[in-house]
């Protein structure tokens, strides 16, 4: 009986991380941000980083981030856009936070962004 508990933990944690995602907020629908990546769309020129949240775990959708950031359709923009820095999940009590450090790509000495991701509700 363990070891079925054990596999039935295991299966649903793998399924739960796969389903882990980063979206954008617009209205009451929520865009998933792999699927605009996919699409080739620029994330950040057509919707910024203000209204994001995440579903499932912080730490697969800090992941995803990091791949993204070898394209240019994640942190690019027109005429410019962001670099990351640094990417951090800060852990509380009922929930945690995705941390996005980002630099101005054209203008680094403008300083820096930071951009809290909160998860979905």
């Amino acid at each position: 009986m363990k070891k079925l508990f054990f596999v039935v933990v295991l299966l649903s944690t793998a399924s739960f991380a796969h389903a882990s995602s980063l979206f954008v907020k617009e209205g009451r629908s929520l865009i998933d941000v792999e699927k605009l990546i996919k699409e080739e769309t620029d994330v950040q020129t057509y919707y910024g980083y203000e209204k994001f949240c995440y579903k499932g775990s912080a730490d697969a959708v800090v992941k995803k981030i990091r791949a993204w950031k070898k394209t240019d359709l994640f942190f690019s923009g027109g005429g410019g856009g962001f670099e990351l820095r640094s990417l951090k999940v800060i852990r509380g009590i009922a929930t945690y936070d995705i941390v996005m450090l980002l630099e101005d790509e054209v203008v680094p000495e403008d300083g820096l962004r930071k951009v809290i991701i909160k998860p979905c509700k």
